[in-house]
């Protein structure tokens, strides 16, 4: 397993997360305890 808080840590905790595959969305930075993450929507998406 890669170095916590790297670019090859968050590549590899990405490709083990099938959630975010499902629901779109990205990792930007992973560390114990504290993860960072991007997701896109379009025009239709709303918070009720």
């Amino acid at each position: 397993m890669p170095e916590t808080n790297t670019q090859e840590f968050a590549e590899y905790f990405q490709k083990q997360d099938r959630f975010s595959h499902k629901i779109g969305y990205k990792i930007l930075s992973v560390s114990p305890g504290e993860s960072e993450y991007e997701i896109s929507v379009d025009d239709t998406f709303s918070i009720l």
